[in-house]
């Protein structure tokens, strides 16, 4: 079944994990609240651009793996309407279309959204 849907030319969903351990200060103290201390996050700009990068590529390959998965389900339902098309043909491309949603939740779980 995962083959059909690998045949089509889906992309890997492979991503990359960053975990970014900021420098606490926990001698910062609140300005609301003078007497309750929170730690301060000290970040450089390498690691916000490099973490706005990462976002900015994944959020680029949920929207491209959306459209595909819109795309081949306007094209399963269009098909619907076709006397011609078996029912087993019109099932086993919604089973691909349910595969792809499958890969983007898990993909969706993974990276954090």
């Amino acid at each position: 079944m995962e083959e059909a849907a690998t045949t089509r030319g889906d992309q890997s969903m492979d991503t990359e994990s960053v975990i970014i351990q900021p420098k606490l200060d926990p001698q910062t103290t609140c300005p609301d609240e003078p007497d309750r201390r929170e730690p301060k996050i000290n970040l450089n700009q390498g690691e916000i651009f490099k973490a706005l990068e990462i976002i900015e590529r994944d959020s680029l390959a949920i929207a491209v793996s959306f459209t595909s998965l819109f795309a081949l389900l306007r094209f399963v339902l269009s098909e619907a309407t076709n006397e011609e098309e078996s029912d087993l043909d019109l099932a086993w491309k919604m089973l691909d279309v349910a595969i792809a949603a499958t890969r983007i939740f898990h993909y969706l779980r993974s990276s954090g959204f």
